[in-house]
Order: structure tokens, then C-alpha cells, then sequence
């Protein structure tokens, strides 16, 4: 997981660090972001922005510029969902909730996600 990291972003992320002792368990939950490269740097972004951290959420609205669309990139900066399909919109409400205090989340805003996920699916079928 470090040489992949390296190899790819020159260093390893503290992500990877965290998850080193259980790799598998690490795919798994990663699994529903990296099937589009925009969705964690959307979920990044919006988190960064939440907690105030300027920085990162630069860094990653970059990424989400060069990986989406310039829209995409300013909405996750600004809060805006309205850019976001219904089936998008979930993911970054969510974020913010995670970001600003992780106590927060609750099983509604939890079964928004797997509604959405489970649009998705439905619509690849």
C-alpha cells in the first residue's frame, strides 16, 4: 500500500498509514469512492471546507477540477449542492455533517447514501 502510494502521489497518505494493518478492510470501505475518482475529492473538498481547513480543500478542489468540471469543483467549495444530481447530493450533505461533528450523522442521513447507491446500481443494471 506505501509503494502504491509513493508511486503514485510521491507520498504515502495518511489514509493508507491508518489502514495498513487491515488492507481488505480498507478496498472494502473504499470500494463505493473509487469507482470515480471525483467522488472522494468531492467528499475531501466539502469536508475541508466544513472544518475550515483552506489548504486541503484547495488541494482537492484542483483534483476535482481537473477530474469533473470547474462547477463541480467551486459548488464543493462554496456548499452548493444544487450543481449535484439528486443521486449526488447526499454524498456532500453527508460529508458536512462528518466534518463539522461526526456525532451528528444519523441513520437517516446514512440510508440517503445507500438510496443513492442504490440508484446507482439499479440505473448500471
Amino acid at each position: 500500500m506505501y509503494a502504491a502510494d509513493v508511486a503514485e502521489h510521491d507520498y504515502v497518505w495518511d489514509l493508507t498509514r491508518v489502514w495498513a494493518y487491515q488492507p481488505e478492510t480498507k478496498e472494502q470501505l473504499m470500494a463505493p469512492f473509487t469507482a470515480d475518482a471525483a467522488r472522494p475529492a468531492v467528499i475531501v473538498t466539502v469536508q475541508a471546507t466544513a472544518i475550515g481547513d483552506s489548504y486541503c480543500a484547495v488541494a482537492w478542489a484542483k483534483r476535482l477540477f481537473d477530474w469533473a468540471d470547474p462547477q463541480t469543483a467551486v459548488a464543493a467549495l462554496a456548499a452548493d449542492d444544487e450543481p449535484l444530481s439528486a443521486r449526488e447530493q447526499p454524498m456532500p450533505a453527508w460529508a458536512r455533517t462528518i466534518g463539522r461533528s461526526p456525532g451528528d450523522s444519523t441513520t437517516k442521513d446514512v440510508q440517503r447514501l445507500r438510496d443513492a447507491g442504490s440508484k446507482r446500481h439499479r440505473a448500471l443494471s
